[in-house]
C-alpha cells in the first residue's frame, strides 16, 4: 500500500455523506438556539421575581395565619405588623378589606401596627408611599380551618 492510497482512504472516511451534512448543520443550529434560550430565559426569571431591590421595604406579620374551627366560619386574631423602609419618608399601610389607609407615618423609616381582625377570607396588607400606589412591601394573613365545611347531609335511607 502506498502513501497515496492511505491518504485517499482517510479522506473518504472523514467526508460526510449528503445525508449527514444537513443533520450536522441542524445539530449545530439547535445547540446555538438552546444556548440563546437558556441565557434569555435566565434574564427573564431574574426580572420576574420580586426581590428586596424591587420592594424597598420589608414587612412582617405575626401571626401570619388565623385558624377557625370550620371552613367559612369567622376567624378572630390580634395581629402585629412591623415594617422597615430603606429611607425616611411618609408611608401608609393599606388592607385588602378597605380602600382607606389603616395608618400613616411621616418622617420615619419604620413602623408598627396592631389590630384585631375578624375575617373569613385572607387579608393582604401593603405598605405604600403616602401619595403613591406602588407597593413597597406586602404581607398576607391566611385563613385556615380545622374541619372542612360539609355540603348537603347525605340521606342514609330512602322510601321506595
Amino acid at each position: 500500500m502506498n502513501l497515496v492510497t492511505v491518504q485517499s482512504n482517510l479522506y473518504s472516511r472523514t467526508q460526510l455523506t449528503k445525508y449527514q451534512r444537513p443533520v450536522t448543520l441542524w445539530r449545530w443550529c439547535m445547540v446555538v438556539i438552546l444556548l440563546m434560550l437558556l441565557f434569555t430565559h435566565h434574564v427573564t426569571w431574574a426580572n420576574d421575581k420580586p426581590t428586596e431591590q424591587q420592594f424597598s421595604a420589608t414587612m412582617t406579620i405575626s401571626p401570619d395565619q388565623c385558624v377557625a374551627m370550620t371552613e367559612g366560619q369567622t376567624c378572630y386574631v390580634d395581629i402585629e405588623l412591623q415594617w422597615q423602609a430603606s429611607s425616611i419618608g411618609e408611608y401608609c399601610l393599606f388592607s385588602s378589606r378597605q380602600k382607606n389607609a389603616l395608618q400613616c407615618w411621616s418622617q420615619t423609616s419604620k413602623g408598627r401596627f396592631q389590630q384585631e381582625v375578624a375575617s373569613t377570607q385572607n387579608v393582604i396588607y401593603t405598605l405604600r408611599k403616602q401619595q403613591s400606589k406602588v407597593r413597597l412591601a406586602q404581607s398576607e394573613l391566611e385563613m385556615a380551618w380545622v374541619h372542612k365545611r360539609r355540603g348537603k347531609p347525605t340521606t342514609w335511607w330512602r322510601l321506595f
